[in-house]
């Protein structure tokens, strides 16, 4: 009786496990590559990149234990970036066992997703605010046009150069990643924006406070405003968003000068690791 009932539970503990595996999600991820550091499984990286990412990252591994490692696929697999970076990260063992401080940089091409994943060990570095900056300002503007190689260069230049900063190192071949000019035209749009506000202030003393002049004036000072904006976009080199620009400059300007000049009589005034991802990092379409 003792015996058969002994077969019976092993019977339903074998019944349960089996099927808990069915219904565990498996991942079909990317191998590791004999290199480690690199995986281009969608073959958009050139061999010069290739080679500059295994030799900067040795160099790397040897003076901190850090990895960064840049991995490319053609699509996820149904799987959601961040499910797919977790699960790579972990089977692959990325960085040191003890410090955690890995990095996998990925890129679906076909999902048109990208993430840089982060070890625990380098979160106080590398937090989801500056990935996400690193996407946005070094990478997403090459891969909105294609240029796969260079923004995953790019990109990975940044991720270097922050690790290289936590660890107060230099590695010789490290290249300096070029920064998008979309963070220069940001500055540059609350710079015109600090001119209009202080010059309709200005102006909103000077001038009658009449429906006339002050729809006239507030049309010239748009006009003055793109010029000036105009120039200054010429000093960032940004030369192709002068239209729009334009057009900001002029509808802003007639706004805020009818707000300013509605606000109040005409006398002045106004009445008012080792590959344990820590869950960090960002991830971005384009």
């Amino acid at each position: 009786m003792l015996i058969s009932n002994k077969k019976t539970v092993i019977a339903i503990i074998s019944f349960i496990l089996l099927f808990t595996l069915f219904i565990t999600e498996s991942f079909a991820i990317v191998s590791k590559t004999t290199e480690f550091f690199v995986n281009d499984s969608a073959k958009i990286l050139s061999s010069e990149t290739e080679e500059y990412i295994i030799k900067t990252n040795k160099d790397l591994e040897a003076k901190t234990k850090a990895q960064i490692v840049v991995v490319t696929v053609n699509n996820l697999e149904g799987k959601s970036v961040e499910d797919y970076s977790t699960e790579l990260f972990r089977n692959y063992g990325i960085g040191d066992k003890e410090k955690n401080n890995g990095v996998l940089f990925i890129v679906s091409v076909e999902d048109r997703k990208t993430r840089i994943e982060v070890g625990y060990g380098l979160e106080g570095r590398l937090t989801d605010g500056k990935t996400g900056r690193i996407l946005d300002n070094y990478v997403v503007p090459y891969f909105s046009e294609d240029k796969f190689d260079e923004g995953i260069r790019n990109g990975y230049n940044a991720i270097l150069a922050e690790v290289c900063e936590e660890y107060n190192i230099t590695l010789d071949d490290a290249e300096t990643p070029i920064e998008s000019e979309q963070e220069h035209y940001e500055n540059v749009m609350f710079m015109s924006a600090g001119i209009v506000f202080v010059i309709c202030l200005i102006l909103r003393h000077v001038f009658s406070n009449t429906l006339f002049l002050k729809w006239g004036v507030a049309l010239g000072l748009g006009v003055v405003v793109t010029i000036i904006d105009s120039i200054i976009l010429h000093i960032f080199w940004i030369p192709d968003i002068f239209m729009y620009n334009e057009l900001a400059a002029i509808l802003g300007t007639l706004g805020l000068w009818y707000i300013l000049s509605s606000s109040g009589s005409s006398s002045g005034g106004s009445s008012g690791g080792g590959g344990s991802s820590g869950g960090g990092g960002s991830s971005r379409s384009f």
